[in-house]
């Protein structure tokens, strides 16, 4: 373990409170390079949350950059766990820069269901 990534992702501001503790999961897990692999379900138990939570935080942590995943798999159609990267110099952006991708945000999930092209106009 990393636990550079960890304080890291302890500090890091403008996130929801679930959103953080995935990123602070995951680098639990990250080595050196920032990079793990662990399961849905892993995630899910180590933060006490459901799978489809854990799938709508790691999609916008994705989006705006705190994490970057890879499908991983194992011989030619066998699908496994997803490789993560946790992004440092993304962990902290500028004050101004997160305030408003938090605004942006909480205007487009205001009663409405995340799509990921909702979020791609934003974090773009």
């Amino acid at each position: 373990m990393a636990t550079k990534y960890v304080f890291e992702a302890i500090k890091t501001d403008g996130l929801t409170s679930i959103e953080k503790l995935i990123l602070i999961c995951l680098s639990s897990r990250a080595d050196e390079k920032g990079v793990c692999f662990p399961s849905v379900a892993t995630i899910s138990r180590d933060a006490n949350c459901s799978s489809r939570t854990v799938h709508r935080a790691l999609r916008v942590l994705e989006k705006i950059g705190k994490i970057k995943s890879k499908a991983n798999f194992i011989g030619v159609n066998k699908r496994t766990s997803n490789v993560y990267t946790v992004c440092m110099s993304k962990l902290h952006p500028s004050p101004d820069t997160m305030a408003e991708k938090t605004k942006q945000y909480k205007q487009v999930l205001k009663g409405h269901y995340v799509t990921g092209s909702s979020l791609s106009a934003i974090a773009g």
